[in-house]
């Protein structure tokens, strides 16, 4: 993982998956799978939430 905090918020993971938008990671939430854990009305993505959900997801690397 490229961070050593134990969760993070739905901007935070935003911005650590190349600035992709909240509405997306919403969308992930809702609809594939990432986990999401409420701190008080708060959603946090814990960080092995976060990296189960990259491995899953991972795309094959395409040789140029």
């Amino acid at each position: 993982m490229m961070n050593s905090r134990a969760a993070f918020t739905v901007d935070e993971v935003s911005e650590l998956l190349g600035g992709v938008s909240r509405r997306t990671v919403y969308n992930w939430i809702n609809r594939h799978g990432l986990k999401v854990t409420k701190v008080g009305s708060r959603p946090m993505i814990l960080a092995e939430d976060l990296e189960a959900f990259r491995v899953r997801n991972r795309q094959p690397e395409v040789a140029c």
